[in-house]
């Protein structure tokens, strides 16, 4: 069983703004070529979860995990169809069940976590409808939602705000407490061949902020406008206008692949002290930590390099500032073999759930 990397396209920026008001107050530079110069802030790593197995809490592909209150939600979109609820120790709370009945998925698509409410959101793209649950997975109702997204999230007023990429008017929308009025509507889509998808789109702390394909912007939605608030600059290998019409979807990919380019943003996620988010460079997922403290970007691979960390894959920024990552039963394994840091315990089955690390970067945290 391997976490699902769902490689995704591009993004550039260069698309029309339409209703977005362009109030980018800060630059986040990031050069690719001068990375691993500068010292690293302390990194303390605080636990790492091995989840329970049994019948029932075996995860096939992690395609969205979520940390919030003490419990760890992983939707596996691919293989089970199920959402799995565990406790911060591992143990296992919770799964939906499959079928067509109340509370059951046919294909759950995406997750949305309310943190004021404790309550969890499921979207079902065959049904249509999006399921509502507790925090340990009871079921609590539903409402039909009969429209294609990627990421939604349960706005103040029962408002719905979503991002497809199944090649729309708009990249964005904001849809009425009937699930049907479309209230406004953000960032006009590029048309484009195929499927293009992001990971996380939507991070909702004291803040809305959202990210879209084609530009490397991060929006702030407030009172019905999209605000830029920061700008990811790489520089020389920031994807253009022209690259993309010269070289179309699949051929901009390629680019990035040869490091010739870079990848905008996914799975972005906010905390206190701050920002969290993925490219694609070189074929390889990079994963940026933005501190809020000192405005500088820090790269958690670079903890990997250094025997600091084992592989892992960033997922986002808990209570506390407390970063949750996914780490492969194998590469553990390996870690644990090659620098004899003995993070769990005992034989590591390969073919066992992922497991979750968490870590800090206590110098950077705000006072």
């Amino acid at each position: 069983m391997r976490y699902l990397l769902v490689i995704a396209v591009i993004l550039t920026h260069f698309s029309c703004k339409k209703d977005i008001v362009d109030h980018t107050n800060h630059i986040i530079k990031i050069d690719l070529d001068m990375l691993g110069g500068e010292p690293l802030p302390d990194l303390k790593i605080n636990s790492t979860i091995q989840l329970e197995i049994n019948e029932s809490s075996l995860v096939g592909n992690v395609n969205r995990i979520e940390w919030h209150n003490g419990k760890v939600y992983i939707l596996d979109v691919d293989k089970s169809k199920a959402l799995y609820a565990f406790s911060e120790e591992g143990a296992f709370i919770g799964k939906t069940k499959y079928g067509r009945g109340p509370g059951e998925l046919i294909n759950p698509f995406d997750l949305y976590l309310d943190k004021g409410s404790n309550l969890v959101y499921v979207w079902d793209q065959s049904l249509k409808l999006i399921m509502k649950y507790s925090s340990t997975l009871e079921y609590l109702g539903q409402e039909v939602f009969n429209h294609p997204l990627t990421n939604f999230a349960i706005l103040d007023n029962n408002k719905t705000l979503i991002h497809t990429h199944y090649s729309q008017d708009f990249v964005y929308k904001l849809y009425g407490p009937d699930n049907e009025t479309v209230e406004k509507e953000f960032i006009p889509d590029i048309k484009y061949p195929g499927v293009i998808s992001i990971f996380r789109s939507i991070s909702i702390k004291d803040r809305v902020l959202v990210i879209a394909p084609y530009q490397y912007d991060i929006y702030k939605l407030k009172d019905g406008d999209l605000y830029s608030v920061f700008y990811v600059d790489f520089g020389k290998y920031n994807l253009t206008r022209e690259d993309i019409e010269q070289n179309g979807m699949h051929g901009s990919w390629n680019l990035t692949s040869e490091g010739k380019r870079v990848s905008s943003l996914h799975d972005i996620s906010e905390g206190e002290s701050f920002l969290s988010f993925r490219v694609y460079f070189k074929s390889e997922a990079l994963d940026f930590a933005y501190s809020f403290k000192d405005q500088k970007p820090y790269l958690i691979n670079e903890y990997v390099g250094k025997n600091m960390l084992p592989p892992c894959t960033v997922r986002g920024i808990a209570e506390d500032d407390l970063f949750y990552a996914v780490v492969e039963p194998e590469d553990l394994d390996n870690f644990q073999k090659e620098t004899g840091k003995i993070l769990i315990e005992g034989e590591i089955d390969p073919e066992s759930n992922p497991y979750i690390i968490t870590f800090k970067l206590d110098e950077l945290v705000k006072n």
